[in-house]
């Protein structure tokens, strides 16, 4: 017996297994969308504090910046942590901000790469992301 004789004999691809082919993609093609939405859905995308006294039009790279965030330890700026501005703040150079160190209470995210994600809709800290996730 030859694969001819076989196919001949069970008969050809017809309406019935075109239903059965497309019945069975379809848990493939909804396993494969909750696979992926982590990906669109919980992307975090670049972020830094928003600093009150400066953030008027909230641009996500100014050149006040380097004067308003510290350093972390890799030496990159902290995106969680600012510097506080002195009282009556008109401008935002060197001399704007103290040694004082506060935590964000709000951030500003780069719309670039993602317009809205689940973690700049709902806002979440670094420390809770993994929480919320896991």
């Amino acid at each position: 017996m030859d694969l001819n004789e076989i196919l001949s004999s069970l008969g050809e691809f017809d309406r019935f297994q075109l239903y059965l082919y497309c019945l069975s993609l379809y848990p493939s093609i909804m396993a494969g969308i909750v696979v992926l939405s982590p990906v669109f859905l919980l992307g975090q995308p670049s972020h830094r504090c928003f600093v009150d006294s400066c953030d008027q039009y909230m641009n996500f790279n100014d050149s006040w910046h380097k004067f308003a965030f510290p350093n972390d330890t890799l030496g990159k700026i902290d995106s969680c942590r600012f510097f506080k501005t002195k009282e009556l703040n008109v401008s935002c150079d060197a001399s704007s901000f103290t040694n004082e160190v506060k935590e964000c209470t709000s951030f500003v995210y780069n719309h670039d790469e993602f317009k809205d994600t689940a973690v700049t809709e709902r806002y979440f800290k670094k420390d809770k992301l993994l929480k919320y996730i896991y």
